[in-house]
């Protein structure tokens, strides 16, 4: 066997290349480039013995190096890159050098990018080094990647943390000469980069930190320091916005602000600080509560100014420089590429997608998608021309030139620089002095780039004083530096596009598949078409924003983009991936942002896109040439606002006014402080918040809304609960009426068999677990389903009567006595009142028939329909950690929780509720929970209860058999065994009854809480301020707010948006018939789906459909990891992806997993998506950018319902799809079914024509049902945005309120109309001048497109987001404390008469009848009354009377203890503990022969004298066995003891008054007792009032009671309180 284990060892050995690498020592020269990086015994070299390849490795850094074939190291984490020959960079970061510089393999492509590990800068005696935060051998070190900018040359950082890290390496080597780089000394570059690293969010820890080194390291410049303080103050003042995440920190200077302050003041008041390192006035402002002021070069000077002082001439550009590059665009346009117009003559192919019905959505959505699709056709065909030989030629030739007109502006821009008057002129003084300062470094000396930002700057004039004071006065010199700016930008911009067209004629040339040929014909014909189309003089930004990011704005983004900056509620669409994100966002900020801001920019983003385009934002605006601040202002109701924080907002929001700084938004942040403002107005007190806001409300805004029609779309609400939360009603009754619907609907054989037999109308997947376990049930809406629901809802019926809980078990009884039609009709038959066909009145308890109700509206009513038609993790889910609370809550996509959102109707709640935790199953801490509660229980219920989830659990496959005997009973229960403890978290985590019992007791009592009233609003107050916008899709745009139109632009490839998106799906994507559902013995669905990607070389998995939803992010990551290794490691397959892009919903943030198992955030990867497989989960289907293979393909998955802008949206994550990029489309079974209706030949396969019909049917029908809620909330906006108060609805909680009423068909021009005369109503006739065009204009739509349709108007389907105030946590138990009381002092009585019998007691002293006692002391008196009480119990005059001065003795009740029991006629006498051992004195002394009464405990006389007396022989061996076997002890043996025995009647009277709950000999007694409605309310009281009421539940008495209220009451005229629901309720029974 060992033999056998080497062997093997040897074998894998060959077989894996990783086991065979040899570590190597290599000389000082191989590895000195490392070295400098990483100490040298962490750096790994290894000879792999099959490619006799070197390698390096950086283990503590993840970093590995490979040489290559040119003797140069390439790197395997960054592809395509190699260690540069050259390690230093020779002119920057002097004194620093533990970097490495990467350079790209192909020349002219990428950044260099240089690698400095992540730490903290510090000086050392030999230079600038890196402090890590670990040093330890097994340290995991994290590196920043900064890269040289392809124009400027200076260096560049992706985040913010990184930029500070750069700062701070500039502050440690800046001396106190310019470096030849940038021309600028250290600390002016760090000023810049600071500037960079601006945010108005709560700096992080690693930030702040970074902050603190950069200001200990500059010691000796004060305006880093302040610049620090300032950045430091910015992040933190809207902190109370940002909650969690403002628990950052704060910064500890090394040198007080106090004494920064002071150097830079005197600084700069002495005219001994360089213009670089002024802070800007805002800065001041902030700083030093105002403007520090010098002017060194003003009044004083322009007095000097006179004619006789010119200025030299400058150079001007010649005309040939000017026109260059568009002379240069024109000639690559006209003479290599071909332009082959559309002919008349050519046939068109008819748009393979047509309407299926006649209506008015359908018609005008499919005619609009044909008209595009033709338009599309007729599209010219653009194709290259000429060889691509010359095209390299004439770049090549057409280089020199430019450059050399790039030389000229530099020339003309080093000449500006240095323009003076002449020294012996009247300035002539001043020219000496100006040129002393500059040669002492107090000027700077201009380099191109401080020229370009002049012309960037708001106020040019300053800008260029700070440069050249001498030259502002010349309009022709300011004229001349302009042209030789735009023109030097311009040229920058072309030479980076002739590098592209270069690479694209290049890769022709070297390409050898079909498919790649015409991948990158179309990247090459993109670059040639591309002519600028704007005057660049005028859009200088613009320009500037080219340069910066390396790109050139296309014809199409130009006239969106204009047409957005000119709009006025204008919506435009433009394909995805055409830039609109980032390029067209950046061109409006950059425009509306200059120097006239009029208008507050506000940009409005998706919630799940706000990071990623904010990020990207900040890096290209903020970070770079532009420097751009961007603002957030993350509003929701957990703000509390005070006067204080409001003025905050107030000040924070007129600087974004007038400094330029555009604000971005999420939707949801704009609607909560909406309401938050109106609910404020309506709060007295808050007078001077209110008007803080209402100024904050009347500054001028202009918003611009990026994916308009998914931020506009009707369906979106958010809600704020209004006024003190309460109980839910008839909580208790909603539970069990869902529970009870669930469990038949999961187990009842004849609904399963519906459901099984009709595929197409639902989805079963049946429980692994078993019986009791929930079963995954989604009914399908649709026509197959409506002919199943009847059917259905009668099965469900008919098993909830026949099967009910236990809890329920009445319905069964009341089934029984009562016609089960008239129990049908009253559930299913909606359309009559509920009362009607039974009425309250007739049911004997008023939670019966809440019961019912609730039951009609989950079956007759559809919310049942609707809740299991809805996906689990999709639409709805349980997220605690995010909601606070443990109730289901909106989903917006597949594990996307709504954030602080609930949804409005609270029986859909419960039922969402119930099935989520059903799916997902119960936590260690709540099966804890739910064991703590179960053993609070009587003894009989808790028994009762736990044997019926055991016998569900028994079968369950978590649990061994042998471990059953250790929890088969409550009483072997122990909490603090944590190995038990474990057993029962496995045997009922999925329990059903288990998991509705924590809901009942633990969970929705705390959670479910209603409000009375509500406030929301809806995409049209998002509309209120008629934005402009623009989006991929625009199916819905007739069903966005009136404020906003879709605005067609009069190019025709704008036109034929719709028809190119539509012809690139039917010819790159098909469809796999596959079902992917099925799990295998080896792999989950989800898996089985990601295999298939994965095995086929897939390179990305889009799912749309939300096929995996429910699956952790790092799950998946692994998973797919693990496959690619396999893949990697078997012989036949080697996959070039090497890694997984994927969300991480916990961290936010886009991440790539590696095989070696590293992992970064995308922005800082060294491995780029292209080199991924990349995973868009749903909520990521819309708006996120990859840059995929230009020949991948991908899977896309199709779910229910799916209509056509998601589709497309979906597709658009290929950005190059419809060159050489292809989809592979995968349905769920029953999408497939759906689908499968359209195919018309049974022989032909469904294809993409077929799935585009799907989806266009599904996005009319979603048209047409979105209609009437599109025109409500229009209603509501135009009617309550001029009048708060009206904005306050109403909320319906009661269940009859809510299905009580007839439900009858109304169209939707009725509830339009209704709803407007409704809002009259709350108006009190308020005139609405403003809105009424608003309102004829929706009604006139709504006649237009809801003609002839009726709907019933139902709720259950509302979603919204829900916003409820913070609450605080209440404590579960509550103490309840009992006003202070005298005792009553008992009066003796001669205790001697007892013996002589109870006629001779009645002689002597006074004695009262229980039931008259009971009226007079207890409340209520009338309830208690209605009990038949036994004639035969008593009691003395001492009993009832315990304190004095209290009306009522319900809390003050003396228990039963001792009683006599007299002679022959069967009478009992209750006694205090004072009598009775008075009493015991006399009897001791007494013959027991002569005696007439006899003096016992009422324990003993239940569990021994009756069972022995009166019991049969069988029920007398229970009671020995139960009790010991004891006997009457009597004072001699013989005594007839039938003579002392009183009736049963007497001793249920006896056990009731006591609050007992088991009546085991007395129970038939008992339950004929209980025939009154009153009778049963009161009995259950005395329980409660002894504190016993935990035992009520499943016991003796609870089962009486129920008895009885199987019976429908015929009539109540002899029942003198009228209507029983008017009764106090029962209390309840745990």
């Amino acid at each position: 066997k060992r033999y056998e284990s080497v062997g093997n060892l040897l074998a894998l050995v060959e077989l894996n290349e990783h086991l065979v690498d040899k570590i190597v020592t290599c000389g000082s020269s191989a590895v000195s480039s490392f070295e400098q990086f990483e100490d040298a015994k962490y750096i790994h070299c290894y000879s792999c013995s099959k490619s006799n390849q070197l390698k390096v490795e950086l283990p503590r850094y993840a970093l590995e190096f490979h040489l290559g074939e040119k003797g140069v190291f390439e790197s395997v984490d960054y592809s395509g890159y190699h260690l540069a020959s050259c390690q230093s960079l020779g002119d920057t970061l002097l004194g620093f050098n533990r970097y490495l510089i990467l350079e790209h393999s192909a020349k002219g492509r990428g950044e260099t990018i240089v690698v400095v590990p992540k730490g903290f800068v510090v000086q050392k005696s030999d230079g600038v080094g890196i402090q890590l935060e670990s040093d330890e051998v097994d340290s995991k070190l994290e590196y920043c990647a900064f890269y040289i900018h392809r124009t400027f040359y200076d260096l560049r950082a992706k985040c913010v943390r990184d930029r500070l890290q750069l700062a701070a390496l500039y502050t440690a080597t800046s001396t106190l000469l310019p470096e030849s780089r940038g021309g600028m000394r250290g600390v002016d570059v760090a000023m810049r980069l600071l500037r960079g690293s601006h945010v108005d969010r709560p700096l992080n820890q690693n930030e702040l930190k970074q902050l603190a080194s950069i200001a200990k390291l500059s010691v000796s410049c004060p305006s880093v320091v302040l610049l620090c303080k300032h950045l430091e103050l910015c992040s933190a003042r809207l902190n109370f916005l940002h909650g969690d995440d403002a628990k950052g920190g704060s910064i500890k200077f090394t040198l007080d602000s106090g004494d920064a302050k002071t150097a830079y003041t005197a600084a700069k008041e002495s005219n001994c600080l360089n213009v670089r390192l002024f802070l800007t006035p805002l800065e001041e402002q902030h700083l030093f509560g105002g403007v520090i002021h010098e002017d060194r070069w003003g009044r004083e000077m322009n007095k000097c100014f006179t004619s006789t002082s010119p200025l030299p001439d400058l150079n001007t550009l010649t005309e040939d420089a000017i026109n260059f590059v568009k002379e240069t665009e024109n000639h690559l346009k006209q003479n290599y590429l071909e332009v082959n117009s559309y002919s008349n003559h050519t046939p068109l192919t008819m748009c393979p997608v047509v309407p299926v019905s006649n209506g008015k959505f359908e018609n005008a959505m499919f005619q609009e998608l044909e008209e595009s699709f033709i338009e599309f056709q007729k599209q010219p065909q653009i194709t290259t021309k000429g060889s691509m030989d010359s095209l390299i030629q004439f770049i090549d030739d057409v280089g020199s030139e430019k450059s050399k007109h790039l030389k000229a502006c530099e020339g003309i821009l080093r000449s500006a620089s240095d323009c003076f008057p002449s020294t012996t002129s009247p300035m002539g003084s001043w020219v000496r002095c100006f040129m002393l300062h500059r040669d002492a470094l107090l000027e700077p000396t201009p380099t191109t780039r401080d020229w370009i930002e002049c012309f960037l700057h708001p106020n040019e004039t300053l800008a260029i004083k700070a440069l050249n004071p001498f030259i502002i006065g010349s309009a022709k010199h300011v004229s001349i530096i302009r042209e030789a700016v735009v023109t030097w930008l311009e040229l920058s911009v072309l030479s980076e596009k002739l590098v592209r067209i270069k690479q694209g004629a290049q890769a022709l040339l070297d390409v050898s598949s079909d498919g790649d040929v015409v991948s990158f014909q179309a990247e090459l014909i993109r670059e040639l078409s591309t002519v600028r189309e704007w005057d660049v003089s005028t859009h200088i930004r613009w320009l500037a924003f080219e340069v910066d990011c390396g790109l050139q704005i296309r014809p199409a983004q130009y006239k969106v983009a204009k047409g957005v900056i000119e709009g006025n509620g204008d919506i435009f669409q433009l394909n995805m991936g055409e830039g609109k994100t980032r390029v067209i966002i950046p061109m409006v900020i950059l425009e509306l942002t200059k120097k006239s801001r009029a208008h507050l920019l506000r940009v409005i983003l998706l919630s799940s896109l706000m990071k990623e385009a904010f990020e990207f934002m900040h890096e290209n605006l903020t970070g770079g040439l532009l420097n751009i601040k961007l603002g957030e202002l993350p509003f929701n109701r957990d703000v509390l606002l005070s006067k204080h924080q409001a003025k905050a907002m107030l000040v924070y929001s007129r600087e974004c006014l007038e400094q330029g700084v555009p604000l971005f938004l999420a939707p949801e942040q704009i609607c909560s402080f909406l309401l938050k403002k109106s609910g404020l107005v309506l709060c007295p007190g808050l007078e001077d918040v209110c008007q803080i806001l209402s100024e904050m409300d009347q500054l001028p805004v202009r918003d611009i809304i990026d994916e308009i029609d998914e931020v506009l779309k009707h369906k979106y609400q958010m809600v704020y609960s209004a006024g003190d939360s309460r109980e839910l009603p008839a909580l208790t009754s909603r539970c069990w009426a869902v529970h009870a619907v669930l469990r038949a609907l999961h187990t009842d054989p004849t609904a399963t068999k519906v459901l099984l037999d009709n595929p197409g109308a639902a989805t079963v997947r049946l429980s692994q677990h078993g019986e009791g376990f929930a079963e995954e049930i989604r009914f399908l809406p649709g026509p197959l389903f409506d002919g199943i629901k009847s059917k259905l809802l009668n099965a469900l019926l008919d098993a909830i009567l026949t099967d009910p809980p236990h809890e329920l078990l009445w319905l069964k009884d009341l089934a029984g006595n009562t016609s089960i039609d008239l129990l049908k009709e009253f559930i299913l038959a909606i359309k009559t009142e509920a009362d009607t066909i039974i009425t309250p009145d007739s049911c004997s308890k008023p939670d019966m028939y809440d019961t019912l109700l609730a039951l009609r509206g989950l079956l007759g009513h559809g919310i049942i329909e609707h809740c299991l038609s809805q996906r689990h993790r999709v639409h709805y889910g349980c997220a605690p950690e995010l909601n606070r609370k443990r109730v289901a809550i909106p989903f917006r996509a597949a594990d996307v929780p709504a954030e602080r959102s609930e949804f409005c109707h609270a029986d859909v709640v419960i039922t969402f509720t119930m099935l989520s935790y059903y799916y997902q199953c119960l936590t260690r801490e709540q099966i804890i929970q739910t064991f703590k509660k179960l053993l609070t229980l009587g003894e009989s219920a808790q028994e009762s209860i736990y044997i019926s989830w055991l016998n569900i659990s028994r079968h369950c496959a978590d649990i061994n058999p042998s471990e059953l005997g250790l929890i088969d009973s409550t009483r072997k229960l122990d909490l603090v065994n944590q190995t038990q403890v474990e057993i029962l978290v496995r045997a009922f985590k999925r329990n059903c009854e288990t998991i509705t019992f924590w809901l009942q007791f633990c969970c929705l009592p705390l959670d479910m809480k209603e409000f009375p009233a509500r406030r929301k609003t809806s995409a049209w107050h998002l509309a209120m301020n008629k934005p402009s916008g623009f989006s991929g899709t625009n199916d819905q745009h007739r069903l966005l707010p009136s404020q906003v139109k879709q605005c067609p632009l009069p190019d025709s490839t704008l036109k034929a948006t719709n028809g190119k998106m539509l012809n690139c799906l039917l010819k790159h994507m098909s469809v796999c018939d596959e079902d992917f559902t099925a799990s295998t013995l080896l792999l989950k669905p989800w898996e089985v789906i990601l295999n298939f990607a994965l095995r086929n070389a897939y390179s990305a998995f889009i799912d749309a459909g939300a096929l995996l939803a429910g699956v952790l992010d790092t799950d998946m990551a692994d998973f797919v990891l693990n496959t690619l290794q396999e893949l990697h490691d078997s012989s036949d397959h080697r996959p070039v992806l090497s890694a997984v892009v994927y969300f991480n919903s916990s961290l936010n943030t886009w991440r790539v997993r590696s095989l070696p198992g590293e992992e970064w955030d995308l922005t800082t990867s060294p491995i780029r998506e292209c080199d991924a497989f990349v995973i868009f989960g749903e909520r990521h289907c819309r708006g996120s950018d990859m840059k995929l293979r230009h020949d991948a393909t991908a899977v896309l998955t199709l779910g229910p319902g799916m209509c056509k802008d998601k589709l497309m949206q979906a597709a658009g994550r290929l950005r190059k799809l419809g060159v050489n990029q292809k989809l592979t489309a995968v349905a769920l079974p029953e999408v497939h079914r759906d689908i499968s209706h359209f195919v018309v030949d049974s022989s032909v396969m469904v294809d993409c024509s077929h799935v585009l019909q799907w989806v266009m049917t599904n996005t009319v029908r979603a048209s047409n049902k979105g209609l009437r809620e599109w025109a409500l909330n229009g209603v509501h906006f135009s009617s309550t945005i001029d009048a708060p108060k009206a904005s306050l609805q109403s909320e319906k909680m009661e269940l009859y309120d809510l299905y009580g009423e007839a439900a009858r068909p109304r169209s939707d021009l009725e509830a339009v109309e209704h709803a407007i005369d409704e809002f009259k109503e709350k108006r009190q006739n308020q005139q609405m001048s403003e809105n009424k065009a608003m309102l004829i204009k929706l009604v006139k739509c709504v006649k237009f497109y809801g003609k002839g349709r009726n709907l019933r108007g139902g709720h259950e389907g509302e979603e919204c987001e829900r916003e409820l105030e913070q609450e605080e946590e209440e404590e579960e138990e509550a103490e309840t404390q009992v006003e202070r009381s005298l005792p009553v002092h008992q009066t003796p009585w001669d205790f001697h008469t007892v013996v002589d019998g109870f006629s001779c007691l009645c002689e002597n002293i006074k004695i009262n009848l229980l039931h008259k006692e009971i009226v007079d002391y207890l409340s209520p008196f009338y309830l208690m009354s209605c009990i038949p009480w036994s004639s035969d119990v008593f009691t003395t005059s001492n009993f009832f009377p315990t304190v004095k001065n209290c009306a009522h003795l319900n809390s003050y009740l003396r228990s039963v203890d001792s009683v006599l029991l007299f002679e022959d006629d069967g009478k009992v006498l209750l006694l205090t503990d004072f009598e009775a051992s008075a009493i015991v004195d006399v009897l001791n002394k007494t013959d027991p022969k002569t005696c007439k009464t006899r003096l016992v405990h009422l324990s003993f006389l239940k569990s021994n004298i009756w069972p022995n007396m009166h019991a049969s022989p069988k029920q007398q061996m229970v009671a020995k066995h139960s009790h010991g076997g004891l006997t009457l002890p009597l004072p001699s043996k013989g005594i007839d003891l039938h003579r002392f025995v009183p009736s049963l009647r007497t001793l249920a009277s006896l056990q009731l008054f006591n609050g007992d709950t088991k009546y085991q000999w007395s129970y038939d007694v008992l339950q004929a007792m209980m025939k009154d409605v009153k009778a049963r309310q009161g009995a259950v009281m005395f329980p409660v009032m002894r504190g016993k009421s935990a035992l009520i539940q499943r016991s003796d008495l609870e089962k009486a009671c129920s008895f009885h209220d199987c019976f429908l009451l015929e009539n109540h005229s002899d029942n003198d309180d009228g209507n029983l629901s008017a009764l106090p309720p029962v209390p309840p029974f745990s």
